[in-house]
């Protein structure tokens, strides 16, 4: 992993476009027709779980003396970035999943007691 060079060429630089991308798409799903806007969602999402799904490869190791990798302060700003435009509270984003209905009703709906 290239350490922050700040170039756009750097792998921070990746991920800070791929954020820019997946916000970008977020914020478009709002102005658009239904069929546009569920699949710019998704994109959004997409984007965002790409991102967070390398970040834990990406952080400093402080076994190996933690040089290498990003930063815990640009790892959080990539995540607040996320959160605040792709699927937290301002974000319209809901999920369509309802527990125990349809092909996913072996998931339950809350805790079973085996008593």
């Amino acid at each position: 992993v290239a350490a922050e060079d700040g170039g756009d060429q750097s792998f921070l630089g990746l991920l800070q476009m791929l954020a820019q991308a997946a916000t970008n798409a977020a914020h478009a799903s709002a102005n658009s027709n239904d069929e546009k806007k569920r699949a710019l969602g998704r994109a959004s999402r997409v984007l965002a779980s790409l991102i967070l799904s390398v970040l834990p490869y990406a952080m400093n190791n402080a076994n190996d003396g933690g040089e290498k990798g990003l930063s815990s302060d640009t790892i959080s700003d990539l995540v607040d970035v996320i959160e605040s435009n792709v699927v937290g509270q301002a974000s319209n984003y809901s999920s369509d999943y309802d527990p125990g209905t349809g092909p996913l009703s072996i998931l339950l709906k809350g805790e079973l007691d085996d008593a």
